[in-house]
């Protein structure tokens, strides 16, 4: 049995990343090219943004790595960073308390925001990106020798609220108008299921005659120590529950996955003891959410410079700033500047906005676990850029402690364990293109049923 060389796309809020599997056993890479340095080296992620210059017909329009390039102050630029909130709201609006299969996605009950883009615009936006994402990846991949987008299938993880929304139709439409040829079996993945898989697969894509290779494919995670224990003696798990939960920069998004140790191809619309095998919690509360947070508590002399930081096609710059603001809890001083973002009293309110943000995150995590009556969790899975925060990842673990967790994959640079944790680091690509790696895995057309969509 053969399968299409697959494409997975992480459509991000902040970057896009954008993952490849050549063939059903073939290890899936990462798409990187030296002209994206906006990650510390690894040169995956992909600007998630537009610039239009000028108005009217005249108008000149910039997407994903050309839209960088467009100086931030430049007369006449209208900026489209968070296109993806907009697009995406009506699901968020619509969806709320919407039972889909076996599993219900959990939806914000915070305000709406009024939405800073018209539909024309957005429509623009959104088809403009990804008909300049597929002439990005075909020169990609052909410098790789790969076969190009249209030979390819392509899947798309999207926050979870949007599955079988309207949002959802639109974006595939557009993807089919710009060229992709969108998987038949599941061509969109919850970002927290795609994301788990992509950090137990590492990119293994193990198959055997046709058939999926677990052992291979899952190769090394406490999840095959489970399958075994079952196999060996009788009294082994009979389900191993795992935690995936996702903070980028417009979600957090989570799942829990309770995967069947004898069969783990098994449906996951299935329950287990009346315990739903898979449940998402998608909540549009991400870093740019933090991000204003701190803003309204700066000096008003320092608001201009960290919108600069901001709003500017500096990423280096702008990871400083997070780092020290959010990661080491530090000033920082802007370059070329003369006053220190985050001194004194404004550091401490900083301070108390990240705690804030981390035990909200917490909270949400506890009200989701509670909803489905989860009393037990194996692993956790704590990825995407939010997830850096040391606060931010301690509190949602300190929650999954409390239900049997002793073990979780954090980002790396998350800082030294704690002694009573026994967290496990996931290298920058992991925690950057894990949901686009675990969306190209074979995993997802070799148990087809896994989703029962």
């Amino acid at each position: 049995m053969t399968y299409d060389p697959c494409l997975s796309i992480d459509f991000g809020n902040a970057f896009t990343k954008v993952a490849v599997r050549p063939a059903a056993p073939s290890q899936t890479t990462a798409v990187s090219h030296p002209d994206l340095q906006f990650d510390r080296g690894l040169n995956v992620c992909i600007p998630t943004m537009a610039v239009k210059v000028g108005t009217g017909g005249i108008a000149q329009w910039y997407f994903g790595a050309d839209a960088m390039d467009v100086p931030f102050n430049r007369p006449g630029c209208h900026f489209f960073h968070d296109w993806k909130h907009d697009f995406f709201q009506p699901a968020e609006r619509n969806n709320e308390g919407v039972v889909i299969g076996a599993a219900t996605w959990v939806t914000h009950s915070a305000q709406v925001r009024s939405s800073a883009i018209s539909p024309d615009e957005l429509d623009r936006v959104a088809r403009g990106f990804f008909e300049w994402l597929r002439l990005f990846l075909d020169d990609r991949l052909a410098e790789r020798s790969l076969p190009a987008v249209r030979d390819c299938i392509t899947r798309i993880a999207i926050p979870a609220f949007a599955i079988d929304s309207e949002p959802e139709s639109r974006l595939l439409a557009i993807m089919g108008e710009a060229g992709f040829r969108t998987a038949y079996s599941q061509p969109t993945l919850p970002e927290p299921l795609a994301n788990a898989i992509g950090i137990f697969t590492s990119g293994r894509n193990g198959t055997a005659q046709g058939e999926l290779d677990h052992a291979a494919l899952f190769e090394g995670t406490r999840m095959v120590e489970a399958m075994r224990a079952r196999a060996l003696h009788r009294s082994g798990p009979l389900t191993f529950w795992t935690l995936a939960a996702d903070l980028g920069a417009y979600t957090l998004d989570m799942a829990v996955i309770g995967f069947s140790t004898s069969d783990p191809s098994r449906s996951l619309m299935d329950t287990y003891y009346g315990k739903e095998r898979f449940a998402l919690c998608s909540e549009p509360l991400g870093i740019s959410d933090l991000t204003q947070r701190i803003r309204a508590v700066l000096e008003p002399a320092n608001r201009s410079a960290f919108d600069a930081i901001i709003r500017g096609s500096d990423p280096g710059e702008l990871h400083l700033l997070q780092d020290n603001l959010f990661h080491w809890r530090r000033p920082y001083l802007p370059r070329g500047g003369s006053q220190a973002i985050g001194e004194g009293r404004e550091g401490e309110r900083i301070h108390h906005e990240v705690d804030q943000f981390a035990e909200e995150a917490g909270a949400i995590l506890r009200h989701f676990l509670k909803r489905y009556q989860y009393n037990r969790i194996d692993e956790v899975v704590l990825t995407g850029g939010g997830m850096y925060i040391p606060a931010m990842r301690d509190s949602l673990f300190r929650v999954t402690e409390k239900l049997g967790a002793t073990h979780a994959y954090v980002p790396a640079r998350a800082g030294d364990q704690p002694p009573h944790h026994i967290y496990t680091p996931l290298s920058g690509l992991q925690v950057r293109a894990g949901t686009a790696t675990g969306g190209a895995s074979v995993f997802f057309e070799m148990a087809p049923e896994i989703l029962n969509r």
